[in-house]
C-alpha cells in the first residue's frame, strides 16, 4: 500500500501587526497544541506569534520540510491520549517519536505541493472578524444530522467513495468503498475517537457509525461556508473525550455562534465573503 503523506502547514487564527519589544518566533519550527486540541502540530514557514498554550520545537539537527512535516504527523497520533482534563504541558518533552535515522525513504521522495499560485485571497475586501453581535444557534435548528452506519471497508467492499471514520487525518478518509450513505456537500464530526473533528466533503461518501453528517436545512453547502463552520466546530472538542462523547442527543442541543443578519437569520453571504479574503482562498474555486 502506498504511503499517505499530508502536510501540516501552520494554523493561523489570525495576521497581527509587529508587537515593540517582543521578537517573533522563527519559521522552520513545529507549533504544538498544549491544551485545546491537545498535540495538533503544525510546521510554521513564516515568523510568527503565538499563545502560552503552545510548545514550540526547534530542530537540533537540521531538518528538511517533508522531514518536519513527518515530525508533525507522529506528534499527532498521539492524541488519543490527551483530553481537556490531561493536557501536554508536563509530558510533551517524554513524547517518542521516530529518530532521523528511521524516518522512512518515501518522507524524502514526497514532493511538496506547491500552493504559490494560491496565496492571494481571491477578495481584497477589508473584513472585520468581531463576533460580539453574533448569535447562538442550536445545531438543531441549523443542521440535519444523522449518524453513520456501523459497517467495515472489508464489508463494503473497494471502490471509488470516501469511508469516513473517526481519524483526524486525511480529511477523515480511512480508505476507499463501493457504496455511499451521504451525499456530497456535507460536513463530518467525528463523534467518538477523535472528537469534535470536523471536514468538509465535496463528495459522496460513507460515514461510519462514528461520524456525524451535517448538512444545512435551508441551503446547500459550498466550500467556502463549509471551512468557515468546521473551524467553530472543532474549536468545541475540549468539551467531549472518551468518557463523555458527542452523541447526537448532545449535538442537536449544542450551541454554535453565527455572524447574523438585521432579521437575526446566518449571514451565509458575509461568511462566504469573509472565507474568500483569506490567503489561498483561490483553492477553494
Amino acid at each position: 500500500m502506498a504511503a499517505v503523506f499530508i502536510p501540516t502547514y501552520e494554523y493561523v487564527v489570525c495576521r497581527v501587526a509587529p508587537i515593540p519589544g517582543i521578537q517573533p518566533n522563527p519559521p522552520g519550527t513545529i507549533t504544538v497544541a498544549l491544551s485545546g486540541s491537545v498535540m495538533s502540530a503544525f510546521l510554521q514557514t513564516q515568523e510568527y506569534y503565538t499563545g502560552n498554550d503552545i510548545a514550540i520545537l526547534t530542530p537540533k539537527h537540521p531538518l528538511s520540510e517533508q522531514q518536519m512535516l513527518y515530525y508533525c504527523l507522529c506528534i499527532r497520533q498521539n492524541k488519543y491520549k490527551y483530553n481537556y482534563g490531561r493536557q501536554a504541558n508536563r509530558t510533551l518533552h517524554r513524547l517518542m517519536v521516530p529518530a532521523l535515522s528511521d524516518i522512512p525513504s518515501w518522507v524524502n521522495n514526497t514532493p511538496l505541493p506547491d500552493y504559490s499560485q494560491y496565496k492571494v485571497p481571491v477578495s481584497n475586501k477589508l473584513i472585520s472578524l468581531g463576533t460580539s453581535m453574533w448569535k447562538p444557534f442550536k445545531y438543531s435548528e441549523l443542521f440535519n444530522i444523522m449518524r453513520g452506519q456501523a459497517a467495515t471497508i472489508e464489508e463494503l467492499g473497494e471502490g471509488s467513495y470516501p469511508y469516513i471514520s473517526a481519524t483526524s487525518l486525511n480529511n477523515g478518509i480511512s480508505g476507499y468503498v463501493s457504496q455511499t450513505n451521504a451525499g456530497p456537500n456535507c460536513i463530518t464530526v467525528s463523534i467518538n475517537g477523535s472528537i469534535g473533528e470536523a471536514f468538509f466533503q465535496p463528495q459522496p461518501i460513507f460515514a461510519n457509525s462514528d461520524v456525524a453528517v451535517l448538512t444545512l436545512k435551508d441551503r446547500e453547502l459550498t466550500p467556502a461556508i463549509s471551512l468557515f463552520l468546521t473551524t467553530l466546530i472543532r474549536k468545541e472538542k475540549y468539551r467531549y473525550n472518551y468518557g463523555r462523547k458527542w452523541s447526537l442527543a448532545r449535538m442537536n442541543e449544542s450551541i454554535i455562534k453565527l455572524p447574523v443578519c438585521d432579521d437575526g437569520t446566518p449571514d451565509w453571504q458575509w461568511m462566504e465573503q469573509f472565507m474568500l479574503t483569506l490567503p489561498y482562498s483561490k483553492i477553494l474555486l
